[in-house]
């Protein structure tokens, strides 16, 4: 399988997919071609993750097949297949619909997915992507016109610009990157304690100095690769800093590195008491791509001690896990301001989650006073986010207000 995106060979994957039409033209017979509307889907449901997530599948269960995959710049999927039989593609798509199927596109417009029977609708997929590339032409020359905002110009890292970079990194001391951001239990009868402290690279303060004027994470799969660079930086920050790390800690890791000769090295060389003290994050889309490493990995890190949270999930995504089966510690869900609309979706998140065990799951990404309050209302008494480090700021959770809300409990009963 081929996969081309946004930075394709003539700088525009919807010319790459009418320069591919334009070779198979004279042979058509047993060629059809799968288009994923993302497009389409409601504004929430077109992020990041979601984006990796689908390619991600496609790329699992079609694997040895001769298909050519395009992420188009709008968010479309196109995918050129030869001598596949139908109903596999088919297959394939409805798979990938029920990742969206609470998305009124898939549930009630039925319009996520068109497949193509090039003998017959060659001309008709010409000119739908002739049109996606005319819109895309014109949205970019917009952009320019009115004048773009410099982190909208800002161009995603090349294949060799990877390389440098990675390089650059490795052997770099990146502490002056390493940045961390509590966990909280919050209840409102009983106070607030701190669950653990997740240790992270800022890619953010990275980029402006290694690559500024340029998207490290812009384009996916070689960010991906960059972040095998970065764990090994990281292993090798927390072997210099093991002795100064007294607390509860998460590392975001890929399964990959868990694999590797550095990290078995440092699992060596931590204290037994440390290793019981380090919570393994890895993100689910990281786990679909590679289940049986996964749990490989997973029972090897039980075995030694460490602690197992799944990252990246979403209302969408948490009807997809087990999280007894996955052998997790730990859930994050990510918050979205969508759930304050939507009762139904709602209901069925607060379903999957007091299934699987409530007092696991961690709400993220917790920006807004809202995020806290929709949680709680779930029963949810761990969080995450920018909001949560604000009110730690403001010493409205913390030591501080913990010693506060004793003094009133005790106040009370006297």
């Amino acid at each position: 399988m081929t996969v081309t995106q946004n930075n394709s060979v003539s700088g525009s994957p919807e010319q790459d997919i009418l320069d591919h039409l334009e070779r198979i033209h004279e042979s058509l017979s047993g060629r059809l071609a799968l288009s994923f509307n993302l497009s389409k889907l409601q504004p929430e449901n077109q992020k990041d993750f979601h984006i990796r997530m689908v390619l991600s599948s496609i790329q699992e269960r079609i694997s040895g097949t001769m298909v050519t995959v395009f992420l188009c710049r709008n968010n479309d999927i196109i995918c050129l297949a030869e001598d596949m039989p139908p109903p596999q593609l088919m297959a394939l798509a409805e798979n990938i619909a029920k990742f969206f199927q609470h998305d009124p596109l898939v549930s009630v417009e039925q319009n996520f997915i068109k497949l193509y029977d090039l003998r017959r609708d060659f001309t008709v997929l010409g000119r739908h992507i002739k049109n996606l590339k005319l819109a895309a032409d014109k949205a970019k020359l917009a952009n320019i016109q009115r004048g773009t905002p410099k982190a909208e110009t800002e161009e995603s890292i090349s294949t060799s610009e990877l390389k440098e970079i990675k390089d650059r990194l490795s052997g770099a001391n990146i502490a002056s990157f390493i940045r961390q951001q509590p966990v909280y239990m919050i209840v409102e009868e009983i106070g607030s304690k701190r669950i653990y402290e997740e240790i992270y690279v800022s890619i953010q303060d990275l980029g402006k100095t290694i690559a500024p004027n340029k998207k490290l994470a812009g384009n996916k799969w070689l960010f991906q690769s960059l972040t095998e660079t970065l764990d090994e930086r990281m292993l090798s920050f927390l072997s210099s800093e093991k002795e100064n790390l007294k607390s509860t800690y998460s590392l975001n890791l890929n399964i990959s590195t868990i694999l590797t000769p550095q990290f078995e090295h440092l699992d060596m060389t931590l204290p037994a008491d440390l290793r019981k003290r380090l919570i393994i994050e890895f993100q689910l889309l990281d786990i679909f791509s590679d289940i049986e490493n996964y749990r490989f990995a997973c029972q090897y890190l039980k075995a030694r001690g460490y602690r197992i949270c799944i990252d990246g999930i979403t209302h969408h995504t948490v009807a997809l896990i087990d999280r007894k089966l996955l052998h997790a510690d730990l859930v994050k869900v990510i918050w979205s301001p969508v759930l304050l609309s939507d009762p139904v979706m709602t209901q069925e998140l607060e379903h999957h989650i007091h299934r699987q065990g409530i007092a696991n799951f961690i709400l993220c990404r917790c920006d807004s006073k809202e995020a806290l309050e929709f949680g709680q209302k779930l029963h949810i008494a761990i969080f995450q986010g920018y909001y949560i480090d604000d009110l730690l700021r403001q010493g409205a959770i913390g030591p501080r207000a913990d010693q506060l809300h004793r003094h009133k409990e005790a106040t009370k009963r006297s």
